[in-house]
């Protein structure tokens, strides 16, 4: 039995820069089990196994069950449903990534580069760890809901991915904020071309002035040039910008954004910005390595905004 559509591995199921960090071993494992495949199935078929160094090292009827007893015995083992490994794991929003694909990182810090890493909480960090081990359980209840995880335990959960980052950070415990079922899924930041700056090399494109703060009622950076894009999950700010607003690392969020296709680790932030004589919550990513600055939904849902095309203008909740 071999897997289907050409693919080697349910690793090429990911996207290239995750797939490239799934660790070797557990590749290993994974064509090990298809080599004997077959056999399994007489005794197996449609049980959950976790297979490694050549042998079955566990089994049972759920997943959570065989990952966390597979991870006690053996480090990488190829966790799959026997005669039926190639059927996705659904969510209530769509798939989610198979048991034992999920990448081989130990947080989502190996994504961002080493010196900003080395500035980011501890607490941080462990609270990601301990979300890890009790992920599968958190599934159960919270799959496809936004939450903040500390101090072993879920601290905020919700639709909302702004209100959960802000509800989560109110506790001081340097939560760790994902959604569930989706973790390694970044925010989008698109990029949609729509009338106004008449000096963009292509069509007009519109600029907005808002006022960024890093604490709620307190003035902050009144920032120029601001994209309001539709097609954008949350806001972005170049590192520059970040740092005009003294935002610290260590207070961050471990978050990835992707743009254009192309997935980068980065660490959020909860800000505020102030539009139209109201303050408004907001989700920052720090954009290290990009220029633009960018108003996502998570701002704009909640405003009433219009888009003059013709006149060159755009009316915040006109």
């Amino acid at each position: 039995m071999k897997l289907g559509d050409g693919m080697k591995s349910l690793a090429d199921n990911l996207p290239p820069e995750f797939a490239a960090l799934v660790h070797p071993d557990w590749r290993k494992n994974e064509a090990d089990y298809w080599s004997v495949r077959d056999q399994l199935l007489e005794q197996y078929r449609d049980q959950w196994v976790g297979f490694a160094a050549g042998a079955v090292i566990a089994t049972g009827e759920t997943a959570a069950y065989v990952v966390d007893a597979a991870e006690a015995i053996a480090q990488h083992a190829f966790i799959a449903r026997v005669g039926r490994e190639q059927e996705p794991e659904m969510t209530r929003r769509g798939f989610r990534w198979p048991s034992g694909t999920m990448p081989a990182i130990k947080s989502l810090a190996d994504l961002l580069p080493p010196e900003i890493a080395a500035q980011l909480h501890p607490e941080l960090r462990k609270n990601e760890a301990d979300y890890w081990k009790l992920r599968d359980t958190i599934f159960q209840r919270y799959d496809g809901q936004w939450i903040g995880f500390a101090g072993g335990e879920v601290v905020a959960s919700g639709r909302s991915p702004v209100q959960v980052l802000h509800a989560a950070q109110k506790t001081g415990l340097h939560p760790h904020v994902t959604c569930v079922g989706h973790e390694f899924e970044p925010d989008r930041i698109r990029r949609a071309t729509f009338p106004y700056d008449v000096n963009y090399p292509r069509d007009p494109l519109p600029l907005i002035e808002i006022e960024f703060r890093s604490s709620s009622g307190v003035p902050g950076v009144l920032l120029d040039r601001v994209i309001p894009d539709t097609g954008a999950d949350s806001s972005t700010l170049p590192w520059g910008d970040c740092q005009l607003l003294n935002l610290n690392f260590a207070k961050g969020i471990l978050s990835t954004f992707g743009a254009g296709g192309t997935a980068k680790g980065t660490v959020l932030f909860e800000v505020w910005v102030q539009l139209d004589g109201k303050e408004y919550e907001c989700r920052v990513h720090a954009d290290l390595s990009g220029t633009e600055r960018i108003l996502g939904r998570d701002v704009l849902n909640q405003l009433e905004i219009l888009f003059r095309g013709p006149a060159n203008e755009v009316v915040v909740n006109p």
